[in-house]
């Protein structure tokens, strides 16, 4: 270690502990970067904010003066998009709660099966909500955005991709959590 009374020295021995060149020692476990399950994390949040973002766009780009996309709508109004447009993102967010609340440890201990059952009827639960809500995204993008009366369908494909990207983000998450947590056993308890 290099001793100097000059304020520049202290400068740069600050600069090569933040470079790494020193080792500091915290106590804890060293950290080469972050785990699997930090990263599904991120991505299975990112997914999401991108399903619900299309879909917001999609009601923000509905309620516009149709004035803009005259040649589409020929002066017509634009549809409502109703609550009933937005049940099936809230149930497909619902279904991501259900997925990564299904306890792992309880489906990796073999010893008591009607937990198991329980466990593995939950995760089936949860995954049907999810395609549900999927089939009735696309249900209303035929039905409703589709139809020849409408001025654009950009709100029924947003919809659907809403729920599937829903449905990738709480797969990716679940699979990343269980795959490479720092806990050997974490699964969702209240």
């Amino acid at each position: 270690v290099q001793t100097c009374a000059l304020p520049i020295c202290s400068a740069e021995r600050l600069l090569s502990t933040a470079r790494g060149q020193l080792p500091m020692d915290f106590g804890g476990p060293a950290q080469t970067g972050a785990d699997t399950a930090t990263i599904s994390a991120y991505v299975s949040g990112l997914i999401a904010a991108i399903g619900w973002w299309c879909f917001i766009d999609a009601a923000i780009y509905n309620s516009m003066d149709t004035t803009i996309n005259s040649d589409a709508c020929k002066g017509a109004p634009p549809k409502d998009l109703g609550f009933a447009m937005w049940l099936p993102g809230i149930g497909a967010t619902l279904g991501i709660v259900m997925i990564n609340c299904f306890n792992y440890s309880a489906y990796t201990n073999t010893g008591d099966g009607n937990a198991a059952a329980c466990n593995n009827a939950w995760l089936f639960f949860s995954y049907l909500i999810m395609f549900g809500c999927i089939i009735a995204s696309t249900w209303i993008m035929v039905e409703y955005w589709l139809a020849s009366d409408s001025c654009t369908h950009w709100p029924g494909i947003a919809g659907v991709v809403q729920t599937v990207s829903l449905l990738l983000s709480g797969t990716v998450f679940f699979v990343g959590r269980e795959a490479g947590g720092s806990r050997p056993s974490v699964g969702g308890t209240f």
